[in-house]
């Protein structure tokens, strides 16, 4: 899977954080839903964020963060900033996922002159 990454530093580590099937299976799993980008709230955002740095730390095999340790450096980093960033990021990976799963329509006169090709 095509992504773009995010890198964030906390605790003078330094993650690059990857849109996975591990984040949202987190996030699933720690908020008891999926995650719906047309239906967000703050705290769903922290909680997202939190399982993309939980996902990458067991990717790693880093000891993870607590919780209590994760707001700390959130409310010292610019919350608000911090995931008006990670949501963008978030955003175009959608963007960029739809994208590489769109296939291309073929229109009928392609598809007549591909039969035709093949019929010789």
């Amino acid at each position: 899977m095509q992504t773009n990454i995010m890198t964030i530093t906390i605790n003078d580590k330094t993650f690059e954080l990857k849109y996975n099937f591990r984040m949202f299976y987190l996030y699933e799993n720690l908020m008891e839903k999926s995650f719906d980008f047309n239906n967000i709230n703050i705290r769903e955002m922290v909680e997202l964020l939190y399982c993309a740095i939980i996902a990458r730390q067991q990717y790693l095999k880093y000891n993870i963060i607590k919780y209590d340790d994760y707001m700390n450096w959130l409310e010292d980093n610019d919350a608000d900033k911090t995931l008006t960033e990670f949501m963008k990021w978030m955003y175009d990976n959608v963007v960029l996922q739809s994208e590489l799963s769109e296939k291309p329509d073929v229109s009928e006169d392609e598809k007549v002159q591909v039969e035709d090709k093949s019929k010789n």
